[in-house]
């Protein structure tokens, strides 16, 4: 006869739940990544003389994705993620082994020029870990805040940049492209 008493109460609880799981559905993003700008912050290191070594720069993003496919694990190598590939017979780096890009703008006489630096090798570009642990193709939104260095000497002191960034997602897909707000590098101290 416990079940009589217990029924009425079991129904309420399982129409609940549904009614609570109704509440909760999936976002329905694009699969190709959209962003926007957060947030950028700059620290200079001093180097004991009134300059600065290097500033860290933490440019943060907004973002949305369809199906979760954001960031690269370090063992992400093999194409189409490799290091570097082979076109025409050079050996050139290539463009999906990173999935976030900045360029560099400077402020010069009020307008905002692109930057390129004088070392081939010097990039503010590289990856961010995976947002999601497993590969599920679920819909994703969040922050992620990419750091990097800018090298001292590169910029005069004071100097105003700017940077534009996209990022790509595992399936090759280039979200669309933002611009940070301006800061200042290379401060005296």
């Amino acid at each position: 006869m416990m079940f009589k008493k217990t029924a009425p109460v079991s129904l309420l609880l399982f129409i609940l739940l549904l009614a609570i799981q109704g509440c909760f559905t999936k976002p329905d993003f694009p699969f190709e990544t959209t962003i926007s700008f957060e947030g950028i912050q700059s620290i200079g290191v001093p180097d004991g003389n009134g300059g600065t070594i290097q500033d860290s720069i933490f440019v943060s993003i907004n973002y949305r994705d369809g199906n979760g496919d954001l960031g690269l694990d370090p063992t992400d190598t093999q194409p189409p993620f490799q290091e570097f590939e082979v076109i025409d017979d050079d050996t050139v780096p290539n463009f999906f082994s990173r999935n976030i890009y900045l360029r560099v703008e400077r402020r010069v006489g009020g307008s905002y020029v692109p930057f390129v630096f004088d070392n081939d090798s010097t990039s503010l570009s590289g990856r961010f870990p995976r947002v999601l642990e497993e590969d599920d193709a679920n819909p994703v939104e969040g922050i992620i805040t990419y750091k990097d260095i800018i090298p001292g000497g590169v910029f005069p002191p004071n100097d105003t940049v700017r940077f534009r960034v996209i990022i790509i997602d595992r399936d090759l897909n280039i979200s669309n492209e933002i611009t940070t707000d301006s800061i200042i590098i290379n401060q005296a101290f």
